[in-house]
Formats: C-alpha cells, sequence, structure tokens
C-alpha cells in the first residue's frame, strides 16, 4: 500500500486533514484501480470510522457520522472471516434508515463511497458485464433532474388544480370541506369532528388526486387519514365521509395511515391490472379490495408491474380478489396477477417496501427491468433497451434526491451503459 495514503488516510481519521486532502484522499479511494487498497484499509482501521473530519455543512456532517457509525456496528458482529456469527455466508445486517441486507463486500466500500454530497449506494449485480467502465461526465450534456412534490387536483365540478403552482392556502371550498394546501408537499381536508349524514350524504362530492411521472404529493383525507402519493399515482375520495363505510379508490402506489373508527371500517378499492392483450385496465375499479379498521399499509398498483401488492406495516388488513380473501398481518404481503389469483407472501421487509416515501430507491434482488421501472417513473423518461436485456440482479439503494445523470454514472459501474437524448433513456446492458 502507497505509504502517503494511508498516512493521509489515517489522518483523515484522526479529524486532522483540510478539505483538500479529503477531496484528494476520496479522489483515489472512488477509483476502480484502487479497489484493492480501499478494502485493506478499511479492513486496518475499521474501528476508528466513527471518528468524522468536520464539513461546512453540520447537517451533511451528522449524516455521514450516522452512516458510519451504523456501519462500525455491523462489522463490529463480524467474524475475522468477515461473515457474522448468527448470518449466512458473506451476509450482514447493515442499517440505512432501517436495518436492511446488504453484502459484506459493499460495506467497506461504502464507508469511502459516500460522496461528499451525501449521495450513497449499495449495488450487487449478480452478473458482471464486460462493457467499460468509467465516468459519463461529458457524455450526455442534458440531465433530468429528480421528481419534486407536484400533483393536479381534479374537484367534483371537473376543474383542475395545479398544486405545484398555487399558493399555499385555501383551494377550496365544498360543502363543509375546507381544502387547504400547505407548503410541504401537502393537501388537507377539514371537516366537523364527525360527518354528517342523510341528506348531506346524497350531495357528497369526490375528488380526485393525481400525481404525475416525477411527483409525488401526500394528502390528509377528511377523517385525518393520512395518505403519500407516489409517482404516476392517484387517489378519489369522498370531500366527506358519510355512512358506514369510508371508501377511496386507487391506481399507481400509495402508502396509508388510517384512523381507526370501528364503526366506519376503511376501505381501499384498486383497479385490476391490464390483463394480457388487452391494452386497457377495466371500468370497475372492484377489483380488489383492502378492507381496513385502523393500520399502515402500501398497496403498489402500478400497471406496468405484473402483480399488485399490498404489504402491511401494522394493524390488520383483509385482501380480497374475487371470491378470495387473505387476512395479512404485519410483514406479510398479498399479491395478485392480472388473472386475479391471489398469493400470500411472508417476512417481508416493510421498509424496502415504503423506502420510496422516504426518499430512497431499495434493490433486493431484482432485475434490470424493475430498476429501470422505477427510474422512468421518478425522472419521467422512456426506456428503451438496445437489446433483450441480459438477467442481471440488483441489490442496493440509492437517494432519490440524485440527477438522473448522476444515476447513469452509478450504473455505469455496473456494467449498464446509458445514453440520454431528451426523455429517452437507451439503457446498453452487457450481453
Amino acid at each position: 500500500m502507497p505509504e502517503p495514503i494511508e498516512q493521509l488516510f489515517q489522518r483523515y481519521l484522526d479529524n486532522r486533514c483540510s478539505p483538500e486532502e479529503i477531496r484528494q484522499l476520496w479522489e483515489f479511494l472512488e477509483k476502480e484501480d484502487n479497489s484493492a487498497i480501499r478494502q485493506l484499509l478499511i479492513k486496518r482501521y475499521v474501528h476508528q470510522l466513527p471518528v468524522l473530519p468536520d464539513h461546512s455543512d453540520p447537517l451533511l456532517t451528522d449524516k455521514l457520522r450516522s452512516r458510519f457509525d451504523l456501519i462500525r456496528d455491523a462489522i463490529g458482529h463480524m467474524r475475522p472471516d468477515g461473515d457474522r456469527q448468527d448470518a449466512p455466508a458473506n451476509r450482514v445486517m447493515v442499517m440505512a434508515d432501517k436495518i436492511r441486507r446488504r453484502s459484506w463486500r459493499w460495506l467497506a466500500a461504502a464507508c469511502v463511497m459516500v460522496s461528499l454530497t451525501g449521495a450513497y449506494i449499495f449495488l450487487s449485480p449478480r452478473k458482471k458485464s464486460t462493457l467499460p467502465s468509467g465516468s459519463l461526465a461529458g457524455k450526455h450534456p442534458a440531465d433530468i433532474l429528480p421528481g419534486t412534490n407536484r400533483a393536479i387536483l381534479t374537484l367534483s365540478n371537473g376543474a383542475t388544480i395545479n398544486l405545484d403552482e398555487a399558493k399555499d392556502g385555501i383551494l377550496a371550498r365544498q360543502g363543509n370541506a375546507k381544502v387547504t394546501k400547505i407548503g410541504n408537499g401537502q393537501l388537507v381536508y377539514d371537516r366537523p369532528a364527525r360527518d354528517g349524514i342523510g341528506k348531506e350524504q346524497a350531495a357528497i362530492d369526490y375528488n380526485t388526486l393525481s400525481t404525475p411521472k416525477g411527483g409525488q404529493y401526500r394528502l390528509k383525507l377528511p377523517d385525518g387519514s393520512q395518505v403519500w402519493l407516489n409517482a404516476a399515482s392517484s387517489i378519489r375520495y369522498p370531500t366527506v365521509f358519510a355512512g358506514g363505510e369510508r371508501i377511496v379508490e386507487i391506481s399507481g402506489e400509495a402508502y396509508f395511515e388510517i384512523q381507526k373508527d370501528p364503526s366506519r371500517p376503511f376501505r381501499v378499492k384498486v383497479a385490476p391490472i391490464h390483463k394480457a392483450g388487452t391494452g386497457e385496465r377495466p371500468s370497475d375499479p372492484g377489483g380488489m379490495s383492502i378492507q381496513v379498521l385502523g393500520t399502515d399499509f402500501n398497496v403498489n398498483a402500478y400497471d406496468d408491474e405484473a402483480i399488485i401488492k399490498t404489504t402491511l406495516l401494522e394493524g390488520a388488513v383483509n385482501v380480497v380478489s374475487g371470491p378470495v380473501a387473505t387476512l395479512l398481518k404485519p410483514g406479510d404481503q398479498a399479491q395478485v396477477n392480472k388473472q386475479g389469483k391471489l398469493k400470500l407472501v411472508q417476512d417481508i421487509d416493510p421498509e424496502e417496501v415504503v423506502a420510496w416515501k422516504n426518499g430512497h430507491f431499495v434493490f433486493n434482488n431484482v432485475d434490470l427491468q424493475v430498476v429501470m421501472r422505477q427510474l422512468a417513473r421518478w425522472y419521467d423518461v422512456e426506456i428503451v433497451y438496445a437489446h433483450t436485456p441480459p438477467p442481471m440482479e440488483f441489490e442496493g439503494e440509492i437517494q432519490m434526491n440524485l440527477s438522473l445523470q448522476q444515476v447513469m454514472r452509478i450504473l455505469e459501474k455496473y456494467k449498464v451503459h446509458c445514453t440520454l437524448e431528451n426523455k429517452k433513456l437507451m439503457v446498453m446492458p452487457n450481453t
């Protein structure tokens, strides 16, 4: 190992590096040719990692310190040969925002490959390609920024309000309902403590909140329940929950935190996904429903995915598809395919499912097409494959506040070459 690099790394851990020396060190360690030196340094000095140099941004320093602390804690349970006592070979538990499974060989790299912008990734494709790796800087002068808080509110009379252009404050009054936009990308419906019934029930207005590709939004329903909408999603709901049941309809992906009210169960209707060869979604949204009393859960019902997934984080829900129903407990996932067949999958990591709500892409042994579909929704691009994608599996996470070019550079390191022209992303993975 070059002695000056080892000395510089030691000064870095001792908090004695200047900002210029830090940049020089990280530039050296991030080069692929220096990966062996990088891992040797980490193994030799891993228990000193919590000591971080000061940065001009205290929030960034706290974030980096947290990352290193968590990695250190995970590695602290390793055997000398790199395996944890209670984990399968070459696997450890490491936390990003919550504990998730990650490969040991990338833990070491992660310690020094966290960029000073706060971006981080752990990616491990199962099949290596032979395409040349390297920076994409300068190859694509155009760039696409990540998604933001964007949505369209469609009122019951057909009027639309562009929420990313509307000012904060009251946007509309519908009966006794007051519709308010607040500054953190949230729409709030205020109602009396108990909604009326009878004559008022016959005059219920239904609104629709829709996010485009590259947009997310948060909604507080009239009963106080919270809904987070992912990109390219929508929810139709009444401005007042009257009667004995609270019902909403969704497409795309949404995360729910439901206010408990045993006297008025909550139900989510999800339209069936496209049947093969039809090209259009059935108009009846009652193909699948989720019956709720009070709970936290996520529904992924994108039309370009093969299955609808309902994942329970807390409480209990009953998922119904046709004549079949299944009761979920926390960590369970109900999957409904294009034929309406319902399947129960247990021991799902809920934090991976709702990572999008917390600002991350999380990939757990998923193929390239799954990765690209998520990128297409968030960056509002069309994905075009130069040839049939080979079998590649990715595991890891990427912050959703990166630009598309930054993500492209990451993919390039893992033998997936992309070119961007206007809003079309050409993908050229190794064959």
